[in-house]
């Protein structure tokens, strides 16, 4: 499961309880907002905390994937925070299945050369790709992406999808 949970603090006695009695095997969660994550029973911790960007306000950012431990994973934090990019990679390897990396990851909206850490991260699933091509790799996470200012809905901007929702159309 992967979800923007814009904070965990809002859900930690509703979502917490429903995550865990879903018995996910794994699940990732960006923009938790906080500097110590949540311990969830029965799953490994792996986290990235959230950073301020001065010292008033709250903190922005944070990745927390949780693994159930029943699996055996390895874990890397990928060295893009300074940057405005949050990335963790997940290994593991199934009995008899080509092994899965998970790349839970979280942009900062308003950091500038934000193509420039994709192609970074691109670059690192490429790297894994070239040498170990029947290898499984998913990229989910929250990315941030605008087109000119403006979240993309099915191929449009948001204020074309809006107009057009007006006049009858999608």
């Amino acid at each position: 499961m992967s979800w923007n949970i814009a904070g965990a603090k809002a859900i930690i006695t509703e979502g917490f309880t429903v995550m865990s009695s879903c018995n996910y095997s794994i699940i990732v969660l960006q923009e938790t907002w906080l500097a110590d994550p949540i311990e969830l029973g029965g799953y490994s911790l792996h986290h990235i905390g959230a950073e301020k960007s001065n010292k008033s306000g709250r903190a922005s950012g944070g990745l927390a994937t949780y693994i159930s431990t029943a699996l055996q994973v390895t874990t890397e934090q990928l060295a893009f925070s300074s940057m405005g990019l949050q990335a963790i990679k997940i290994y593991f390897s199934f009995n008899r299945h080509a092994p899965l990396i998970i790349f839970n990851v979280y942009a900062h909206p308003r950091k500038h050369r934000k193509v420039l850490l994709f192609e970074k991260l691109l670059q690192k699933v490429e790297d894994i790709r070239c040498t170990n091509p029947a290898w499984d790799i998913l990229v989910t996470g929250d990315f941030n992406s605008r087109y000119k200012g403006k979240a993309i809905v099915r191929g449009l901007r948001t204020s074309e999808y809006e107009g057009a929702k007006r006049q009858g159309g999608r």
